[in-house]
């Protein structure tokens, strides 16, 4: 058993967290956005400053976005699925997003 080693070995896609861009799972960074990984068109885009924004231009929060998700309760209305828009949950949980 080698220790040392903190990769998955073969080719898939287990463990790769989903792209706040594009929703896909690569290992590619930073993504180049564009479509979706099943080609359709986003619904966030990014900002001047590279903040994700929803459709309305409100920039919505990152750490939301990642598998943790944000503790904070000081912006919850920056708590939105830049993939779907539910409040429920952030892209890691999207049923939009691409599956392992």
């Amino acid at each position: 058993m080698n220790r040392g080693q903190v990769f998955q070995a073969g080719a898939d896609r287990v463990g790769l967290a989903v792209c706040a861009n594009c929703l896909g799972r690569h290992e590619r960074r930073p993504c180049l956005g564009g479509p979706l990984w099943d080609g359709s068109r986003p619904r966030c885009s990014r900002n001047e400053r590279g903040r994700l924004i929803n459709p309305a231009g409100a920039e919505l929060c990152s750490d939301f976005q990642q598998a943790e998700g944000c503790s904070s309760r000081t912006h919850d209305e920056k708590h939105e699925c830049c993939g779907c828009g539910n409040r429920n949950h952030g892209v890691q949980r999207c049923p939009r997003a691409e599956r392992t």
